[in-house]
């Protein structure tokens, strides 16, 4: 509906809806407790819409903040620290474990690879064995034969 001229009701009063869009209205009515739980859009003596309201919630109803807080700090032993009173020491300075220990496996790591890398032969014996045994590299590859080339 279009061009129309709307007027909602709530709790005894109304306004008149102003057109934001196609087909859409917006007003505002104050919430008033007890005003009843339907807001109705009617257009003259013609109903046309209906549509359930809810007060604030109860949750978030000014109940003395600062007074309950004062109270617990009282009853605790604390202090209602106000404004900019309020500068805690940070910490600081300190480093996680994990950035030395990632340090120590990474140097462990490469001596390892290092030593199987460059470590000379390693000779293992037997004690009481006839003899010694001796590990030995493998023996080279035999080196593939050349291709002949074609004289051209």
């Amino acid at each position: 509906m279009d061009g129309e001229r709307l007027v909602a009701r709530y709790g005894g009063r109304a306004v008149e809806l102003e057109q934001v869009g196609p087909g859409r209205y917006q007003g505002r009515l104050p919430w008033t407790p007890g005003g009843g739980e339907d807001v109705v859009v009617a257009r003259g003596s013609e109903f046309v819409a209906r549509a359930p309201v809810a007060g604030p919630d109860p949750e978030f109803a000014d109940v003395g903040g600062p007074e309950l807080l004062a109270t617990v700090a009282r009853r605790t032993g604390g202090e209602v620290v106000v404004g900019d009173a309020y500068a805690p020491d940070l910490a600081g300075g300190g480093r996680s474990l994990w950035q030395p220990l990632l340090a120590a496996a990474l140097a462990v790591f490469l001596a390892e690879l290092a030593w199987r890398r460059f470590a000379p032969a390693v000779a293992a014996t037997r004690s009481g064995a006839a003899g010694a045994r001796t590990l030995s590299p493998l023996p080279p590859r035999p080196a593939w034969p050349a291709r002949r080339r074609r004289p051209s």
